[in-house]
């Protein structure tokens, strides 16, 4: 599920700048990097609340 929560935050990051197509290639390129750092983000967030 937390990939899910992943690619969620990412479209709606791509949307809010308006480069959705600039989205999709660093989701090709850097997909692991990308997942990683958003998973630390998601783990910080779970232990706030």
């Amino acid at each position: 599920m937390r990939e899910v929560n992943a690619l969620c935050i990412l479209m709606i990051l791509s949307k809010r700048m308006n480069t959705m197509k600039v989205g999709m290639k660093v989701l090709r390129n850097d997909k692991i990097k990308n997942f990683i750092i958003l998973l630390k983000l998601l783990d910080k967030k779970d232990e706030t609340q």
